[in-house]
């Protein structure tokens, strides 16, 4: 069966963090996983993804960047964390785990009381939680629950979220208490030198391609360049 609790893949490196492991390990060393076709269809939802929060939140300037994550969490009444990483139900901003992620989207593979039990996503007010500081690279989270969230979604297969990668919108997923939970986790920048071209093509992948292409991408890079509009930091919804 499937191993309990999350299971999280980078998609451009092929890293697979398995839960209770500690160090990752690559799914690309054997060659390419899927088809042509499955490639192009990862490339064509990347492109549509950026198109729409472009047109959201009015940006003229927009980069695709890294990391990306597929996660699956399996639910199981046996299971315990056994890593912090295996801890995902603890709210927590984007932006502060990532610093040059400026926009995240969210896209749900499957449904909430179809597929799994629990998992749903939290957003909260700012004065709901104590957070650590906006961007830190010493100690990036998670944040504190004080008070009650001020939206909940339900996972569907097809739900798009998208909203602000910043502290206007701390979240969390609740535990998944039975099923299995998949979800495509993507994120925007800025910044020019954060972008990453948009790979999936069987092989690895772990620098940046913007101006500073040789930078490898992971977490705790200096932020980015700062959103123009206070408008853009709302979320939003929709279907693929």
């Amino acid at each position: 069966g499937q191993v309990p609790g999350p299971t999280i893949m980078d998609v451009n490196s092929g890293w697979v963090l398995v839960s209770g492991a500690f160090q990752p390990t690559s799914i690309y060393q054997a060659g390419p996983l899927y088809s042509e076709a499955e490639y192009a269809l990862y490339r064509e939802v990347v492109g549509r993804l950026k198109a729409r929060v472009e047109e959201a939140f009015a940006l003229e300037t927009l980069y695709f960047t890294a990391p990306t994550f597929i996660t699956r969490e399996v639910g199981s009444d046996d299971w315990d964390a056994g890593t912090m990483h295996d801890e995902y139900w603890h709210p927590h901003v984007d932006k502060n785990n990532t610093a040059h992620y400026d926009y995240s989207a969210l896209v749900y593979l499957s449904s909430q009381d179809t597929d799994f039990e629990g998992g749903a996503l939290h957003f909260f007010p700012q004065t709901s939680l104590d957070c650590a500081p906006f961007v830190d690279t010493v100690n990036p989270g998670p944040c504190l629950i004080t008070g009650d969230p001020e939206l909940e979604v339900a996972p569907r297969a097809g739900r798009v979220i998208i909203f602000g990668s910043g502290l206007e919108n701390p979240h969390r997923v609740t535990k998944v208490t039975s099923g299995v939970r998949y979800v495509l986790s993507l994120w925007f920048t800025c910044d020019r030198r954060r972008e990453m071209h948009n790979f999936l093509d069987g092989k690895q992948h772990v620098h940046f391609t913007g101006d500073q292409g040789q930078r490898q991408h992971g977490g705790n890079d200096e932020r980015s360049g700062a959103r123009k509009r206070a408008e853009r930091k709302k979320r939003k919804e929709g279907e693929l």
